[in-house]
């Protein structure tokens, strides 16, 4: 089943889009937001119904998304997250979830949008 990510500037941003997902009735359970600890109390007020992850930004990545992106791409979603940027990750999505997602997302300015095959 594809998994997305998507990176946003900041949590505004990334709960923002987050809500306009659920207002238009996308299916939000497997959605987490993935951010440093300056934006765990944004997120857990703003996302309650939403998983959301904040603390240390490598082991996050790590436990998520290592099997999926490596090397330099993985480099550069921890250095972005250590700057104050805001991860979406949405699993278990079938394929034409995964391609309605990853439009609504760049038309909401996410950044780096890419949608991984798992098996």
């Amino acid at each position: 089943m594809p998994l997305v990510h998507a990176l946003f500037a900041d949590g505004d941003s990334a709960v923002a889009s987050l809500e306009a997902l659920r207002t238009g009735r996308f299916p939000t359970d497997h959605m987490r937001l993935i951010a440093g600890p300056q934006h765990a109390a944004e997120f857990a007020a703003s996302a309650a119904t939403t998983n959301v992850a904040a603390g240390p930004i490598e082991p996050l990545l790590s436990g998520l998304l290592d099997r999926y992106v490596v090397g330099d791409k993985l480099t550069d979603l921890e250095r972005r997250l250590d700057e104050g940027a805001v991860l979406l990750l949405a699993e278990d999505l079938d394929p034409d979830e995964a391609n309605r997602l990853t439009s609504q997302l760049r038309e909401q300015g996410a950044q780096n949008v890419e949608v991984l095959v798992t098996n």
